[in-house]
């Protein structure tokens, strides 16, 4: 997210997933690495760590349809 804007109203921002030499990244000015490990389903971002995939509750609204 970035602030922008006389309000300072954070928005989303999107990057591209690039590849190169077989390694995926992102430039947001600063390159960002990102791998995922299918075997223990995490995705990991560098240098901000390893991300796990939750599963919601069943009583969450995202369940509902």
């Amino acid at each position: 997210f970035k602030r922008s804007g006389i309000r300072r109203k954070l928005k989303p921002e999107t990057y591209l997933l690039q590849e190169e030499n077989g390694n995926l990244f992102m430039n947001t000015g600063f390159r960002i690495d990102v791998s995922y490990n299918e075997a223990t389903d995490i995705l990991t971002f560098s240098p901000n760590g390893d991300y796990v995939r939750v599963n919601p509750k069943p009583d969450h609204p995202i369940n509902e349809q």
